[in-house]
């Protein structure tokens, strides 16, 4: 593909000066001036590396996952699955210090991606040679996060309260599935019950040393955990649907092959429906429109950390005080959670 791509790209580059981006109708549509959208990703990490010839390529990651999962695949195609989830980063784990073997994984990943689709006649994204259709500055996407913010009691509650999300380790009780604190002795990250912190406790803008970023935590862990929940919910609902079916008297009436594929494809669309799981899209946890229909929980119940429902609050001063000294004038008060 290597030797292709230098003698297409010169052509392509040629064609590009003598006809400009007018071809290129998947970024030069006037239906997608200046979009902002929350899934835009400007792939640069080889310009850390080397100084790039052309501009970050753009992409667009909710149109592929759409894609992929069209043709029954997942995440598992471009991140390399971990016993933590899946890395954020495109098939690797780590980014290296070579910036050739960068480019490669990116352009044969993704052009040679393109090309198998475009074998089976598929719509597909650019193939070789038509580099300015990702490499361009002026592609009309803006990029734009509504953040998610999971502190909200509502939120954290439907996650505490879901029989989906099982912790091996107590059945009961699931904090750990999320919550954990590294154990010196045991070399691992372990749930400590009554220790649960917010993920930002540990978890910062970057990261350190071992250490992800919150970023970084956050999408391998939820999204990786949302899509195990909907591809077992899927395993599950496939399976009582070809149950039923098997119970049923067998029909008869022939269908062809037209009406075969469209009961095939309304059986899929009840089963996609029936599935409860959290987002696993960017458009699906990052816009104020997925937010405004995220469920709510009112009044959300008390979160149980071993708190007495009854207690005595003494004043600081009082509670401080040496032995024998005399009491403040605040009295202590006797509270109910």
């Amino acid at each position: 593909m290597e030797n292709g791509r230098k003698l297409l790209r010169g052509i392509a580059l040629a064609a590009i000066a003598v006809i400009g981006l007018g071809g290129i109708a998947l970024f030069a549509s006037p239906s997608l001036a200046a979009q902002t959208r929350p899934d835009v990703i400007r792939i640069d990490a080889i310009g850390q590396l080397k100084k790039l010839e052309m501009p970050p390529a753009v992409f667009l990651h909710d149109e592929h996952t759409k894609a992929l999962a069209a043709t029954g695949q997942d995440c598992s195609v471009c991140h390399t699955p971990t016993a933590n989830g899946h890395t954020v980063k495109f098939q690797r784990k780590e980014d290296g210090t070579d910036a050739k073997k960068l480019e490669n994984i990116y352009h044969n990943g993704c052009i040679g991606c393109h090309e198998n689709m475009a074998s089976n006649n598929q719509k597909t994204g650019p193939l070789d040679g038509e580099c300015r259709a990702c490499h361009d500055t002026k592609l009309p996407f803006k990029a734009e996060q509504k953040p998610v913010k999971m502190g909200s009691k509502s939120l954290h509650y439907l996650h505490v309260s879901s029989k989906a999300i099982v912790n091996p380790a107590n059945s009961e009780e699931n904090c750990g599935v999320c919550h954990h604190v590294y154990d010196e002795k045991l070399n691992k990250l372990v749930w400590k019950k009554g220790q649960e912190d917010a993920c930002a406790a540990c978890h910062g803008e970057k990261a350190v040393g071992s250490t992800p970023s919150l970023q970084t935590a956050v999408h391998t862990k939820c999204v990786w955990c949302h899509e195990n929940v909907a591809q077992s919910s899927r395993a599950y609902l496939t399976a009582q649907v070809e149950a039923k079916k098997a119970a049923e008297p067998k029909s008869t009436k022939k269908l062809s092959a037209k009406e075969v594929q469209a009961e095939a494809a309304a059986e899929a669309a009840s089963i996609e429906a029936a599935i409860v799981t959290g987002p696993t899209t960017c458009a699906g946890c990052h816009t104020e429109e997925a937010q405004s229909k995220f469920k709510q929980v009112n009044p959300v119940p008390r979160l149980m950390r071993g708190q007495p429902d009854a207690t005595v609050l003494l004043p600081v001063n009082n509670a401080k005080r040496p032995v024998g000294a005399p009491e403040a004038g605040m009295k202590p008060v006797v509270f109910n959670h």
